[in-house]
């Protein structure tokens, strides 16, 4: 008794700990099943993925944009009209404001307002039935595509999506529907059956996740995996490693395995026997996925990731795959604030470039080994006296860019055109070598000193408005069409005041700078008010053209109208001629057989005057002819006007294109940067929507 009384305490001790044990591996169980994922429900090795989060609230923020008021306003519905053909049924209903319905949908909020994942899956497709191209072989083509996708969702925990569905196939007159119920391990696989149109709707809840496939067999492969039979896409360390979320909460994620699906197109077009197209993809080699990760905010951002394997990149590609730190950009000193479009690339070289082109030519040779590159460099030495592969090509730089600063209306033939306000720059290594360049072309130029530099106009006939020029800015070559650009950024150069010190820069910037590889930079609003103003001049300029056009079809039948208006003159006159000539001849010869000893000197002289009457009528109708013909055939090879009428333009302008550039220049502006590590291309893009 005494030692029950011993070790009773440790017998406690025991089943409090016990206890504890269960009661703890419970609540870790339902903390960790709530805190489960998709992810933990799909299998490994998906081929495409995308997942949405936040659903409801992001579209509830894209509906609040002036970019989705002003888009939402368009009619769709009449252009969809006007373009379809007589008789033609209009497929396009209803408007975009229809989808702020949405996120008040009963099958929506419980359905789709919080997360969701679509996954593709690889599929081993029958590629002898397919190329077939026949019933059987689509339809078993398009059942195995269905029966490797899935959609995984979060839902609310009191939905029952069985009667949801099917409550919603009813509201839609949907007939004949059905509710098969199955299991598998212990989780209950619901089927909902529409046997008319062959479709059939599998659900499998685990906790607050519903998974939708269109097989039973499908998702039973999920149901393995949350068993732990088979491995998750969340233990998939290619599939997390190569995500481009950066480790923070995206709203959107998206994930391709490149490498799966170019294996899938090769064995897919070598089914069918194009060797040669299934070869091509040889240059996709060593990619392994790409990923983009989405962030909604102020600014809003996207995040890219190309993955490859430097050793399995094709090696006519390989030096472009080099490592990319970060460099200074010392162009952004030079580039408006009001910039349209701007591009940096710190890590170009133009002696890669060159190799690449002489190693496709011997990978591929052309007929009678016909070489571009040999004929490229003999010209240029021919013309230059300068040898481009170990002269011209290594006086290039790493650095090359541009920017876009608008457009000038500018006369020329008594026409206004626009001429777009660029500056082009290209870093030098060899001065000296340009120089030579240019001297073999003896232009009229003129020098002007301008901020310490020299700036030289090539002088043009149509005056002032076009001057393109050039200046060399410490190691920078610039160029432009215009002289007034190159002031201009040798201004902002000195004055520092340009794009990269503007606060609609900086908002952006983000680190985007300091990439390295390259750097793009965007003034949407503006960049979409310029393309307005292009598109109504291409308008007006089509206008003319199409009256112009018209004219001179207008005046050709008019000429040839009048050829043929002389030309019918001309036969009368003719026939006209030759009677009285015939009627002549007759007196005369009636004279000499009564040898009547009439003088018959004038009767010859109106004979001869007739004759070269008759000669200079036949004349004038054989150039007629010509005239008439020639006035023919060039009536006859003038191109039809295929030019849509003014008014139809015009409604479609009205309706469609200015209404959605109007919409578009509410993206106020975007900067991407970009970068290369040892396995990955990495880009970055922030910008701004109102």
């Amino acid at each position: 008794m005494a030692d029950q009384k011993k070790y009773k305490p440790v017998w406690l001790l025991g089943v409090i700990i016990i206890v504890v044990a269960v009661a703890a591996f419970l609540v870790n169980s339902f903390i960790v099943s709530q805190k489960r994922s998709a992810e933990d429900f799909l299998p490994s090795k998906v081929l495409i993925y995308v997942k949405a989060s936040n659903i409801k609230k992001n579209l509830e923020s894209l509906f609040s944009l002036n970019l989705w008021s002003q888009f939402s306003r368009i009619n769709f519905n009449m252009v969809a009209a006007k373009l379809a053909k007589p008789g033609q049924k209009n497929e396009f209903k209803g408007s975009l404001t229809d989808w702020e319905a949405v996120v008040d949908n009963e099958v929506f909020k419980k359905f789709l307002s919080q997360e969701a994942v679509l996954a593709v899956y690889p599929i081993n497709l029958d590629t002898t039935a397919l190329a077939e191209v026949n019933k059987l072989g689509m339809e078993e083509g398009i059942r195995q595509i269905m029966s490797n996708i899935y959609l995984v969702t979060k839902v609310t925990s009191d939905v029952q999506f069985l009667e949801l569905f099917s409550g919603f196939l009813n509201d839609k007159n949907v007939q004949g529907v059905t509710i098969e119920h199955s299991s598998y391990r212990g989780a209950a696989i619901h089927t909902i059956v529409v046997p008319d149109k062959g479709i059939r709707l599998c659900f499998v809840r685990f906790g607050k996740w519903v998974a939708l496939g269109f097989s039973e067999d499908a998702l039973k492969k999920l149901v393995d995996v949350s068993k732990g039979s088979k491995s998750s896409l969340a233990s998939d360390r290619s599939f997390i490693r190569h995500l481009a979320n950066a480790g923070k909460k995206s709203d959107l994620d998206v994930f391709v395995n490149v490498e799966i699906l170019v294996g899938m197109a090769k064995d897919y077009i070598s089914s069918f026997g194009a060797k040669q197209s299934a070869s091509a993809l040889k240059y996709f080699d060593g990619y392994r996925s790409f990923a983009l990760a989405g962030f909604w905010g102020d600014p809003n951002e996207l995040n890219g990731r190309w993955s490859f394997d430097r050793g399995s990149l094709s090696p006519d590609m390989q030096p472009f795959f080099e490592k990319s730190g970060s460099k200074p950009n010392n162009t952004l000193a030079f580039v408006p604030e009001d910039v349209l479009a701007y591009h940096w690339d710190g890590y170009f070289s133009a002696e890669k470039l060159w190799d690449y082109f002489k190693k496709s030519e011997q990978l591929s040779p052309s007929a009678g080994n016909f070489s571009q590159t040999a004929i490229a460099s003999q010209m240029v030495k021919g013309s230059l006296g300068l040898d481009l592969e170990t002269q011209i090509i290594p006086a290039i730089g790493d650095e090359w860019g541009g920017y876009w600063s608008g457009i000038e209306m500018v006369n020329y033939m008594q026409q206004k055109i626009p001429m777009p306000k660029f500056l082009f720059f290209l870093k030098m290594k060899q001065k000296e070598i340009f120089e030579q360049m240019l001297a073999k072309f003896p232009l009229p130029t003129k020098k002007e000193e301008y901020e310490g530099y020299t700036i030289n106009s090539l002088q043009l006939p149509m005056g002032a408005e076009i001057q393109p020029a050039y200046c060399y800015k410490d190691d920078y070559f610039l160029l432009s069409l215009h002289a007034s650009v190159i002031k201009q950024t040798l201004e902002l150069a000195k004055s520092g005041q340009g794009l990269k010190n503007s606060e609609e820069f900086k908002t952006l910037d983000k680190g985007l700078t300091s990439m390295g590889r390259s750097f793009d930079y965007f003034g949407m609003e503006r960049l979409f008010k310029v393309a307005k103003e292009l598109v109504g001049y291409g308008n007006d300029f089509i206008t003319r053209t199409s009256e112009q056009r018209a004219a001179f079809k207008k005046g050709a039948q008019n000429r040839l109208e009048d050829y043929n208006s002389k030309l019918t003159m001309n036969q009368t006159d003719l026939s006209d001629a030759e009677a009285q000539l015939k009627a002549l001849k007759e007196e005369v010869k009636q004279a000499d057989k009564a040898d009547t000893k009439i003088d018959l000197t004038e009767k010859y002289k109106n004979e001869d005057d007739l004759q070269k009457k008759i000669s200079s009528i036949k004349m004038e109708i054989s150039g007629l002819k010509d005239k008439v013909k020639t006035a023919e055939e060039t009536i006859k090879n003038m191109r039809p006007d295929t030019t849509p009428p003014l008014t139809e333009r015009n409604f479609y302008l009205d309706n469609l294109i200015y209404p959605l550039l109007n919409a578009l220049t509410n993206i106020k502006n975007m900067a991407i940067g970009a970068s290369i590590d040892d396995d990955n291309c990495w880009w970055r893009v922030f910008y701004q929507v109102q």
